[in-house]
């Protein structure tokens, strides 16, 4: 028996789509109820805030100077060649979120690219994943903002990174070599 659009409980059993509904005979009249009552005591409570001081206008209050901020994204791709692969990886950075007004520190995006030619392996995908990622945790790191904008969750970079490591043995040593010591030379 599936769910069609007459009978939306069509899969649950009949007990306890009548139980619910049971339950929720006088739900509407709590609910109208509460609602009453905030309105026959909103006078109160404004009167009250307003003597303890804690009512303002929106124009009386200050604004926070707005941050300045930037976005950082990456992308890598790997192209089948006939006798090699070529595989690149980059990361930008580009700032500002309300450009004009937002203060500048760069006169232009900033980037990193990298690009080679690698024999066909299975894996280089996940290692040209890891290395995006990490252009794009350096540029991250390099930014001079209040705010950098990353996608992804915090635990992306461990994931991309583990994956790359796991599979090291199986690609070039280049890569490998390239994904590890890259990352220790921006730090330096």
């Amino acid at each position: 028996m599936g769910e069609t659009p007459n009978s939306p409980f069509g899969e649950l059993p009949v007990a306890l789509v009548n139980d619910v509904l049971k339950r929720t005979e006088d739900l509407s009249q709590k609910l109208l109820a509460n609602f009453q009552e905030a309105h026959t005591r909103r006078p109160a409570w404004r009167e009250n805030l307003e003597q303890a001081g804690l009512l303002s206008r929106d124009a009386t209050l200050p604004y926070p100077p707005i941050p300045t901020s930037c976005g950082v994204d990456g992308s890598y791709a790997v192209e089948r060649l006939l006798a090699n692969d070529l595989v690149a990886a980059a990361a930008v950075a580009v700032e500002g979120l309300t450009p004009p007004t937002e203060t500048r520190h760069w006169p232009e995006p900033r980037h990193d690219v990298w690009v080679e030619t690698e024999p066909h392996e299975a894996e280089t995908g996940t290692i040209l994943r890891a290395l995006m990622i990490g252009m794009e945790l350096i540029l991250a790191s390099q930014a001079p903002h209040e705010v950098v904008l990353l996608d992804g969750s915090l635990t992306t970079p461990l994931i991309y990174f583990n994956q790359a490591l796991n599979k090291s043995s199986a690609v070039p040593q280049l890569k490998t070599t390239t994904l590890c010591t890259r990352q220790n030379l921006h730090r330096a």
